[in-house]
């Protein structure tokens, strides 16, 4: 889980957080839907519920970087929504959209580096 949250002006940004507000306060039952579909849920609402008790809804712009490659960070990032490259090396390896994760081998092994860059391709809305 993230443990920041992105709700204030970036350099180059209008205000953000509008995506992620459709996730929060009357718009949780999109948030518990949004996590119904995720791969790691599988479709289980009491791990739902508890993921959107414990998590922090973040939201990233357009070219933002989610994960660093090498950073010593940990968090795994749930995609609510919008859709994220990985980058590898500078090379583009891959794409993750809504309802896939990121950031899950850290978390698994939280010795080691991250691997990947993963940066925003349009709005992402993440827990």
């Amino acid at each position: 889980m993230s443990i920041t949250s992105a709700s204030c002006c970036r350099p180059g940004s209008d205000i953000i957080g509008v995506m992620k507000e459709r996730f929060e306060g009357i718009g949780r039952p999109n948030l518990i839907s949004a996590l119904l579909r995720q791969e790691l849920i599988c479709g289980d609402g009491a791990i739902a519920e508890r993921f959107a008790s414990v998590g922090t809804l973040q939201e990233f712009v357009v070219g933002e970087e989610l994960i660093k490659e090498d950073g010593e960070d940990n968090e795994l990032y749930l995609l609510l929504s919008g859709s994220v490259a990985i980058i590898i090396k500078g090379v583009q390896v891959n794409m993750r959209a809504a309802g896939q994760h990121v950031g899950e081998m850290a978390a698994i092994e939280p010795s080691q580096k991250r691997s990947a860059t993963v940066v925003a391709q349009d709005t992402v809305v993440s827990l």
